[in-house]
């Protein structure tokens, strides 16, 4: 990603600062699942949060796209069932992605 802003041939070469930012901690994405969860009539428990976004090691675009999935298919309550399904099935979504990416005409 950084060689569109740091590459001359590129043209976004220099396009503005550089800046790297570390990830959100654990903590933090938890509160912010729970209440997006909460904010939506919906709950989820601070174990499934807290292990949405130790899956995704805390890769914000990651821990957002599995949080989603999660409260997609969740009616009321997330939990780890809810979890299992909504990992599977992004896991699920990328493999076909992939695969037909991959098929030849």
């Amino acid at each position: 990603m950084t060689d569109i802003f740091n590459n001359p041939s590129k043209p976004f070469y220099r396009f503005g600062d550089i800046m790297l930012l570390s990830k959100i901690e654990t903590n933090k994405w938890v509160q912010f699942n729970c209440e997006g969860f909460k904010n939506t009539g919906k709950e989820i428990d601070v174990k499934t949060a807290q292990l949405i976004a130790t899956l995704m090691k805390n890769h914000s675009w990651y821990v957002q796209q599995l949080a989603h999935y999660v409260w997609n298919i969740t009616d009321k309550q997330a939990s780890l069932n809810e979890l299992n399904a909504a990992l599977s099935e992004l896991i699920n979504s990328k493999v076909n992605t992939l695969s037909k990416r991959n098929r030849k005409p």
